[in-house]
């Protein structure tokens, strides 16, 4: 497709207040964007160029009310704006439910449809809650996706045995902390709780990190975020991140797949994850089971690999909001 001049568009990037560990995910698409549009990254609207449409990745809620004043002058300056929220599930409480008190009479929030053009949300959920803003705005359903040029996803160089990255279930981790690999010896298993950390210095060095730990695991852990201890989240089941790095990657995705019907669309080729047993404490052998068979590991990363390169790269979700944008969809 054919996108407009570079200098129509700037990523205005909210790296510079926030370095939690999940904003690596946003970093790594606001990359995307400037580079597939020529834009530049910048940290506040004075830096946004004049009339330049504006796109803006908020890693939560948080972020959104954080950038909401700033993004309704750009606006009615005469940029158009686009909103890309990646932890939605607050988002329908802030837009439909405004704050009340003395603070928020004498300086009301701007309304929806004066903050952004385009509202980009990746669970169709939280899309359906907002539905009664889609007289303001236009919504689209966006899923998450993945920059899969940062990954070597069909290396065959994997000595570790197991990526459990984020929110894992406690049993899973305990039955593998005791369990050995085929040859007797211990399994490496590369345990992250992110949650528990509160910020990193460096976000590029830690993703540079992550994406070389992920390519050189045999199998990730990934589960329904409501099977792994959480203290506030989402009423719904999604589709979350580590699912498409993981795949990316080329690990084999071990878990319980997320109880929605947006798991069978996106991944709707031949066994892109392996279930899990109930029982955790069978989840060893299971990895044995699947070590003794390397040529359908094989089989299975490479289809893997291939499906998100071509489906669920985050340059393809950006054709689609700039389609959206234009009203082409």
């Amino acid at each position: 497709m054919t996108h407009r001049p570079a200098a129509s568009f700037a990523v205005l990037s909210n790296t510079g207040f926030k370095r939690s560990v999940a904003m690596g995910c946003v970093t790594e698409f606001e990359a995307v964007l400037a580079r597939t549009l020529g834009a530049p990254i910048v940290s506040g609207p004075q830096e946004v160029p004049p009339g330049a449409d504006v796109f803006c990745i908020c890693l939560s809620s948080g972020d959104v009310e954080r950038r909401r004043r700033e993004l309704a002058r750009l606006k009615s300056s005469g940029s158009r704006v686009v909103l890309y929220v990646f932890d939605a599930w607050m988002l329908p409480e802030l837009l439909l439910q405004p704050k009340r008190g003395l603070a928020a009479r004498l300086k009301p929030a701007p309304a929806p449809g004066e903050v952004c053009d385009l509202l980009c949300l990746p669970f169709a959920p939280a899309i359906e809650m907002l539905a009664p803003l889609q007289s303001e705005i236009r919504l689209l359903h966006l899923p998450l996706a993945v920059d899969t040029t940062l990954v070597r996803g069909l290396s065959d160089d994997r000595p570790l045995d197991v990526f459990a990255y984020g929110r894992q279930p406690p049993e899973a981790l305990a039955a593998l902390e005791t369990a050995k690999g085929p040859a007797g010896t211990p399994r490496f298993v590369y345990r992250t709780d992110h949650t528990k950390v509160a910020q990193v210095n460096d976000i590029a060095r830690h993703r540079a990190m992550f994406w070389g730990i992920a390519e050189r695991s045999r199998f990730a852990l990934a589960y329904d975020t409501r099977s792994a201890p959480i203290r506030s989240g989402p009423s719904f089941s999604f589709v979350g991140q580590r699912w498409f790095e993981s795949l990316a990657a080329g690990c084999i995705v071990v878990g319980h797949r997320p109880e929605t019907p947006e798991f069978e669309t996106l991944f709707d080729w031949p066994t892109p994850v392996i279930d899990a047993p109930e029982d955790h404490r069978d989840l060893p052998a299971l990895l044995d089971t699947l070590d003794a068979d390397a040529s359908r590991m094989d089989e299975m990363r490479a289809r893997n690999v291939a499906a998100m390169r071509d489906r669920h790269d985050w340059r393809h979700r950006i054709d689609r909001m700039i389609d959206a944008l234009e009203g082409r969809t």
